[in-house]
C-alpha cells in the first residue's frame, strides 16, 4: 500500500469487498511470444496470403478500387428512325385483303418512317405504329376555325371506322446517340464522334448480340468514329425476349395492342479512366402502347382521328463513371490491410481453444507478473529512487509490504504532514526496514543492494 499522498484509503475501501486494485486497474500489454509450432504458423500465413489476395485481387482490380465513382445523374439521350426505312412488300402471314380477312389479320398500310412514328422525334422515347384505326368526323354547321362555338362539336360521318396494321415495322431502323457527364467526377463520354465509347447490347440471358465498334450496319459505319448506334427494331424486341408476334394474357397479339420496351443505357468504368456502356432492353409485361393523333383540315371544318397502338422505346440512363484517384486508392488499401490483424486474432483464438495442447500455449502466451504495490511503497520512500527499486523485492526483507500488512493503514488512518513526520509514523508497530549496505559496495551489482 501507498502510505502517501492519502492513497491508503482508497486501497482499504477495496479491500473491505475483498478486492485489490491492483488486479482491478490491471494494464494489459503486448507480449512477442515465438510459438515453435508449424500449424500455427501454417495457419497465420495462409490467412495473411488470403487477405492479402482479398485486398489486391478483389478490393482494387476486380472492385476497382483505385477509382472515384460517382453514379449517373444526368445525360442526353438522341432517337431517330432512318430515313429510307420502309415496310417490305413481300406477302405477310398478318396482311391481308379488306374482304378475305381472317381472326389476327387486318389490311396492310405500307408506310414510311413520316407516316409511322408518332409521337416525333423525341429525347428518351420514341414511339412507331404497328396499327392505327382511323375515323372521320365533320363539324356543326356553321362551325370552323375561325367562328367556332361552345356548342360545335364533331359528329361521325357514319363511314366505319377502318383498321390496318403497318407492315415490316420490325425491320425499322432507329439511330441511338446518347452521352453522359459527371457532376463530381470530371469524366464524360458519348457514343458518336471520333473518341466513340465501346458499347454493346445483351439479352435477357447477359449474351451479347451487337458489339461497338462493328460492322457497318443500314450503310453507315460503326466503326470508332461512327454517328450513332444503328440497331432495329427486331433486335431490340429479340433482345427483350419478345416479339410483335408474341400473345398477351387477354389473346390480342402486341402488334395488335402494343408494347413498352424499356431500353437501360448502363455505364460502366473501364481501365484507368475510360467508359463503356451496354443496352439492356426489358419488356413491361401486360402494358400496351396507345396514343391518338387529331387530323384538322385548313377550316377546322373536318377530323380526323388516328388511334395508333405500336411499339414504345424508352430510354433510361443508369450506371457508374469513374476517374482514377490515388486518395481512393490509398483508402482502400489501408481499410483492407487492416485485415490483416483479423489473421492474428483467428490463429490466437485457434491456440487458446481449439488445439490439444491450448492449456501450454496458454501459458506461454500469458504471464501475471507480481505485484507492484511493494515496489510502489520501496521507490517512495526517500526522495529520490534507491537501489531497491533496480531490481526484485523478496518479500522477507520488507515484511510490511506483503498484502498481510495492508491492515496498518487501517490502524494508523491517513496521515497529513512532512514527509519526515509521515515515514516516522508508517515504521511504528512494524520490524524496522534493514539499512543499505554502504555506498562502496553497492557498485557491485544492483540486485545485491537489496
Amino acid at each position: 500500500c501507498v502510505r502517501t499522498m492519502g492513497c491508503c484509503s482508497l486501497f482499504d475501501f477495496f479491500e473491505r469487498f475483498g478486492l485489490d486494485l491492483d488486479d482491478i486497474l490491471a494494464y494489459n500489454t503486448v507480449k512477442l511470444v515465438k510459438v515453435r509450432d508449424y500449424r500455427l504458423g501454417g495457419l497465420y500465413y495462409a490467412f495473411q496470403l488470403a487477405i492479402f489476395l482479398y485486398v489486391v485481387v478483389y478490393a482494387v482490380i476486380l472492385n476497382r478500387g483505385y477509382l472515384r465513382i460517382e453514379q449517373v445523374q444526368s445525360g442526353s439521350v438522341g432517337l431517330n428512325f432512318l430515313e429510307g426505312s420502309t415496310a417490305p412488300s413481300v406477302p405477310l402471314d398478318y396482311c391481308c385483303a379488306t374482304e378475305a380477312c381472317g381472326a389476327g389479320t387486318l389490311p396492310c398500310l405500307h408506310w414510311d418512317h413520316f407516316l409511322a412514328v408518332f409521337p416525333y422525334e423525341n429525347d428518351f422515347s420514341i414511339g412507331l405504329s404497328s396499327r392505327v384505326k382511323v375515323s372521320s368526323g365533320v363539324a356543326s354547321p356553321g362551325c370552323n376555325l375561325t367562328s367556332w362555338a361552345s356548342t360545335c362539336n364533331y359528329t361521325e360521318t357514319g363511314q366505319p371506322d377502318q383498321a390496318y396494321f403497318i407492315a415490316g415495322v420490325e425491320d425499322f431502323t432507329l439511330r441511338i446517340r446518347h452521352a453522359v457527364k459527371g457532376n463530381t467526377v470530371d469524366r464524360e463520354g458519348s457514343s458518336t464522334g471520333p473518341r466513340a465509347m465501346e458499347g454493346s447490347m445483351t439479352n435477357t440471358d447477359g449474351d451479347d448480340v451487337r458489339v461497338w465498334p462493328g460492322p457497318s450496319a443500314a450503310g453507315i459505319d460503326q466503326g470508332t468514329a461512327r454517328p450513332g448506334d444503328i440497331v432495329s427494331v427486331k433486335e431490340l424486341l429479340s433482345a427483350a425476349g419478345v416479339s410483335l408476334s408474341s400473345t398477351q394474357a387477354n389473346g390480342e397479339s402486341l402488334r395488335y395492342g402494343g408494347v413498352n420496351i424499356i431500353v437501360f443505357i448502363v455505364y460502366s468504368p473501364t481501365g484507368v479512366s475510360d467508359l463503356k456502356y451496354r443496352y439492356r432492353p426489358k419488356y413491361f409485361a401486360e402494358s400496351e402502347h396507345k396514343i391518338e393523333e387529331r387530323l384538322l383540315s385548313l377550316d377546322a371544318t373536318q377530323r380526323t382521328v388516328i388511334s395508333r397502338h405500336g411499339v414504345r422505346l424508352i430510354f433510361a440512363q443508369t450506371g457508374e463513371i469513374g476517374k482514377f484517384d490515388f486518395i481512393t486508392l490509398l483508402q482502400t488499401l489501408v481499410t483492407g490491410l487492416a485485415l490483416l490483424a483479423v489473421a492474428s486474432t483467428l490463429v490466437n483464438f485457434i491456440m487458446a481453444n481449439l488445439m490439444t495442447m491450448k492449456r501450454v500455449y496458454v501459458a506461454h502466451k500469458y504471464e501475471l507478473t507480481e505485484d507492484f504495490s511493494v515496489w510502489r511503497f520501496v521507490c517512495q520512500k526517500g526522495k529520490k529512487k534507491t537501489a531497491p527499486c533496480l531490481g526484485p523485492i523478496p518479500t522477507s526483507a520488507y515484511p510490511h509490504n506483503t498484502p498481510q500488512s495492508h491492515g496498518f493503514c487501517r490502524a494508523q488512518g491517513p496521515y497529513r504532514g512532512s514527509q519526515k513526520a509521515r515515514n516516522s509514523k508508517s515504521r511504528a508497530g512494524r520490524p524496522r526496514t534493514p539499512s543499505p549496505p554502504p555506498r562502496a559496495q553497492n557498485r557491485k551489482s544492483p540486485r545485491q543492494r537489496v
